[in-house]
């Protein structure tokens, strides 16, 4: 949002979060002044020297550092006027500044955000830019955040509520957008998020040598890109980044590109390297090529089957000729059915339409081929930005369209046009029936879409399969005792990254790695499930688990291990996993059995820290050793563990109980 006080703008990027005590000193920024009409910015220091557009008079001008200047002595602390308020409206907290000019400040009902607007647009409907909800703009008088309903406003929500017809304005403003029809309170909860879009941006995320999107000054949407070139850590996260500029070779791409219009497809190459502490710029990572190795430093970027892009509506490439009368763009949204290709057919798309009651659910209104459209290679341009979405299945909520998508509100625009899902179009819905089951005989609590592992018909009865539990089924007969069917769909693993040494027998069990849930269902017995996994899902189509070992599970490992089967292969050996971390190694610690007893007509194992391990393994005695990632599938299955502490030798020492279905007969 923007801050204007005497003149000066303070432009609040996308992505600040309430949580940062003084947004300027964390986010590198800089002053520069509109020589046209001489209002005053302060923008990221990315934009230093680089063309921007002034907000006031619409004319473009090259962003120079400057200090604010010819300020009166009333104006002197202006900087700290622009940034108290800021940071006041970022906390939440309703303290009104003095006002300058016909000008109000209110408070948002829905997110307690505060806004200052002109008073031509008291008591009128708007969008919050913060949570993007509609509300009333209603004066705030005192720090006590009290309003007050005037007469008009009065008899403008009476119509609203009898008539629920649209009210058009003839004034408009940037800052704010005049609605007609105010939603009812009920439809906000309506407007449902499924998944957390900023854990994408994570620090953790971030690695040399990706490409990521990153939001543009103009309409804040991810069109720029940049390499990273260092990830720094310490003392505090840092990125040391190479942005990506437009390289086109057609003349009409040309002469687009050099009227400033934006270019977020095609041929990019190597510019300018800048450092950055703030992760709010970057929205998500680029799939790029670089090409050949005879022209390094030039990337190619172009849509890819899954993914969702924006376009420009109603788009020729003949808008530089008048680029200024098109820079208000509008937007069509599109999924992309196949790669792009540079010669011939191009690329194959469908439109998605924003589902209504949803806050950002696409869909495609077609069925089969009938909503399929083609655009070729010279409309590479028409391409505004990519969203980030996810393919919403396995959701049960009332009115979802079917092959739902939900994109990334980040990187869609502030308002657009909603349709009401056709009933044939809807995904079938059922309200939600627990389907759990207890076995109090032991503890396990079994529920659809839960991963387990559970013993197969050749694995020696060790768990070292995978599966999906997708429905329970109960059969009893008269007074028998009821028998319970766990239909569960197979996890598959895939193949492995060429580094890790692979079984020489490929239908060998793979304790660890990237499992894909397969079509192949098998019908289990609750015996045959060992424990509950609890792992992340790792694809946008929620069919994708990745399992390894972690900090504090047991496993048990192979004691000799080449990829081969021969005498030694069930020779195991029980370990603590204590570091998963590093880049290349596991650190683990040697188990040995402490003691054996039977407790509630459970039989248990129970094993401590080992001191040494036998002289003949083939990576030493030390009971703490080092397992290379590369012979990951060294590691068997996972073992469920429990810590308690027994009195051995007339010492308290900390062992383990492990679940005995899970350890081996010998060791």
């Amino acid at each position: 949002m923007n801050l204007t006080i005497n003149g000066v703008t303070e432009t609040w990027i996308k992505g600040t979060t309430s949580s940062d005590p003084t947004p300027s000193s964390v986010i590198p920024k800089f002053w520069t002044t509109c020589p046209f009409c001489s209002v005053c910015y302060r923008l990221h220091r990315s934009s230093v020297c680089k063309q921007t557009r002034c907000r006031s008079c619409n004319k473009e001008f090259t962003a120079r550092e400057r200090p604010l200047q010819g300020l009166s002595s009333k104006d002197s602390s202006i900087k700290g006027v622009l940034s108290q308020i800021l940071r006041e409206t970022q906390q939440r907290h309703p303290v009104a500044p003095s006002s300058s000019g016909p000008s109000f400040w209110t408070t948002c009902r829905n997110c307690g955000c505060r806004h200052r607007f002109l008073r031509v647009y008291l008591d009128k409907w708007f969008v919050c830019p913060s949570c993007k909800e509609e509300t009333i703009a209603m004066e705030v008088l005192s720090s006590s955040g009290e309003v007050v309903f005037n007469k008009q406003f009065e008899d403008f929500r009476s119509h609203c509520k009898k008539e629920a017809t649209s009210v058009s304005e003839k004034q408009s403003s940037p800052a704010v957008k005049v609605v007609g029809e105010k939603r009812k309170r009920e439809e906000f909860a309506a407007d449902l998020k499924f998944n957390d879009f900023d854990k994408l941006r994570e620090e953790a995320n971030f690695a040399v040598g990706q490409v990521w999107a990153l939001y543009d000054t103009a309409d804040k949407v991810p069109r720029q890109y940049a390499l990273i070139r260092k990830v720094f850590s310490v003392p505090s996260f840092g990125l040391r980044i190479t942005y990506l500029e437009p390289d086109p070779d057609d003349e009409n791409e040309i002469q687009w590109f050099e009227q400033d219009l934006p270019v977020s497809a095609g041929k990019f190459r190597l510019g300018s390297s800048v450092n950055t502490k703030d992760r709010s710029l970057f929205s998500h990572v680029t799939h790029s090529n670089e090409e050949g190795s005879n022209d390094p430093g030039h990337f190619t970027v172009y849509p890819r089957e899954g993914e969702t892009w924006a376009l420009f509506k109603n788009w020729d490439i003949n808008w530089s000729s008048k680029p200024d009368s098109h820079r208000k763009y509008e937007y069509e949204f599109v999924q992309i059915l196949q790669d792009y290709c540079t010669y011939g057919v191009g690329v194959s798309i469908a439109f998605l339409h924003k589902a209504k009651g949803f806050a950002s659910v696409f869909f495609r209104m077609g069925t089969g081929d009938t909503d399929k459209f083609c655009m070729l290679p010279h409309c590479l341009y028409r391409f505004s930005h990519r969203i980030p979405s996810f393919k919403l299945t396995g959701v049960d909520v009332k009115g979802l369209p079917k092959y739902a998508y939900e994109l990334d509100q980040a990187a869609l625009p502030a308002t657009i046009e909603e349709v009401t899902v056709p009933s044939h179009l809807l995904a079938d819905y059922a309200p939600p029936k627990p389907e759990a089951l207890s076995f109090p005989i032991n503890g396990k609590v079994f529920q659809t879409g839960q991963i387990w592992s559970y013993v197969g018909c050749d694995d020696n009865n060790m768990p070292r399969d995978y599966c999906r539990i997708h429905k329970i089924s109960v059969t009893q007969t008269f007074e028998q005792a009821p028998v319970y069917k766990i239909i569960s769909f197979r996890l598959k693993a895939k193949p492995l990254p060429g580094e890790v040494i692979q079984w020489w027998e490929k239908k060998m069990p793979v304790g660890c790695g990237t499992f894909l849930v397969s079509k192949v269902h098998v019908a289990l017995s609750p015996d045959n499930f060992s424990h509950l996994m609890v792992v992340p899902q790792t694809s946008t189509e929620g069919d994708e688990y990745t399992i390894l070992p972690k900090i504090g599970q047991v496993w048990a490992i192979h004691r000799f291990w080449t990829g081969c089967i021969d005498e030694t292969y069930e020779e195991l050996v029980i370990v603590e996993v204590l570091d998963d971390d590093a880049l290349d190694y596991y650190k683990v610690l040697a188990l040995e059995p402490a003691l054996q007893f039977n407790e509630d007509e459970r039989k248990k194992r129970v094993f401590r820290a080992a001191e040494s391990r036998p002289r003949d393994f083939d990576d030493g005695d030390e009971a703490m050793f080092t397992i290379p990632k590369s012979k990951m599938l060294r590691f068997s299955h996972q073992i469920t563990a429990t810590r308690v502490n027994e009195e051995i030798d007339g010492e308290l020492k900390e062992l383990f109980e492990l679940d005995s279905t899970a350890v081996p007969p010998v060791l």
